[in-house]
C-alpha cells in the first residue's frame, strides 16, 4: 500500500514543518484513492476491497462516483491529462528541477482546464524561451505561460488524444498515486531550506485549490444526495402524512 513508500531522510535535514505537510497531505491522498479505488483485498471474493465511508457518514462506491462524472468530459480529460503529466515528473533526479516543473505544470493545468481569468496569468512572449526562462534554475521560479507567435505552447502539461470511455475513478486513482510518490520527494535534503519549503507550501495550496477541492466536492455531493435519501425511506415527507390521514 502507499503508505508504506513514505522516504525515508534524515529528520535533521527536514524541517519539522515540511515533514508535517507532506505527511498530511499524503493521508488525504490516501483517502480520497482508496474512496475512488478501494485497496483490493483477493480475500474478500464478494466485493476484492472495502469501501470507504466518506466523512465517517456513508458508503460512496467508484460506481456511484463513475455514475454521477460519466459526461463531465472535461474533467475527465483534465484529470488524465494531468495524471500523464505528473507521471513523467516521477523521472526527473534533481529534486529542486522537480519542484520548479510541478509549480510549472500547476500553472498550465490550471490555464487549460479550471475557469480562472486568463488575464491573471503571467504571460512570457518569445520566439526563444531558454533565454528569458530557467526551470533548471537554483531558485523556485515563477511560472509562466509561453506564448510563441500568440499561440500557447505548454512546457510540460501533456494534452494527448483521450481513449473512448474512460473510467473516471481509476483515472482519479492513478492520478492521486503519482501526487502521493511525487509529494515523497520534498523529503528531501535538496528540498529542506526556508526557500524550498516556501516554494513547496505555495504548490501544496494549488494542489489543494486545483484538484483535492474539486474531487472532495463530488464525493460529498453524492454523500449528501445519499443520506438525504436514506432519511427520506425513513421519514415520508409531510405530503405523504397528509394523504395518509385523509
Amino acid at each position: 500500500k502507499l503508505g508504506c513508500l513514505i522516504m525515508a531522510v534524515p529528520n535533521s535535514n527536514i524541517s519539522k514543518a515540511l515533514e508535517t505537510l507532506v505527511h498530511k497531505r499524503q493521508q488525504q491522498l490516501a483517502y480520497l484513492r482508496r474512496t475512488h479505488q478501494p485497496d483490493v483485498d483477493f480475500k474478500d471474493v464478494n466485493n476484492y476491497g472495502q469501501f470507504s465511508f466518506w466523512l465517517n457518514t456513508i458508503s460512496v462506491s467508484p460506481k456511484t462516483i463513475n455514475k454521477e462524472m460519466k459526461d463531465e468530459t472535461r474533467k475527465i480529460s483534465g484529470w488524465f491529462c494531468l495524471g500523464t503529466s505528473l507521471s513523467k515528473l516521477l523521472e526527473i533526479e534533481d529534486h529542486t528541477v522537480l519542484v520548479n516543473s510541478f509549480i510549472q505544470l500547476m500553472e498550465e493545468f490550471s490555464y487549460q482546464f479550471t475557469q480562472r481569468i486568463h488575464a491573471g496569468f503571467s504571460y512570457l512572449r518569445s520566439k526563444n524561451l531558454q533565454d528569458k526562462f530557467d526551470i533548471n534554475s537554483n531558485q523556485p521560479i515563477k511560472p509562466i505561460i509561453w506564448k510563441r507567435d500568440n499561440k500557447v505552447v505548454f512546457q510540460l502539461l501533456q494534452t494527448p488524444r483521450l481513449p473512448e470511455q474512460l473510467n473516471y475513478c481509476l483515472i482519479v486513482y492513478s492520478m492521486l498515486s503519482i501526487l502521493y510518490l511525487l509529494y515523497s520527494k520534498f523529503l528531501h535534503p535538496q528540498c529542506s531550506n526556508e526557500i524550498w519549503r516556501k516554494a513547496i507550501e505555495t504548490l501544496d495550496e494549488k494542489v489543494s485549490t486545483l484538484v483535492l477541492k474539486d474531487l472532495t466536492e463530488v464525493v460529498t455531493k453524492l454523500t449528501y444526495q445519499s443520506v438525504e435519501k436514506a432519511i427520506g425511506d425513513v421519514m415520508p415527507s409531510n405530503d405523504n402524512n397528509v394523504n395518509g390521514n385523509m
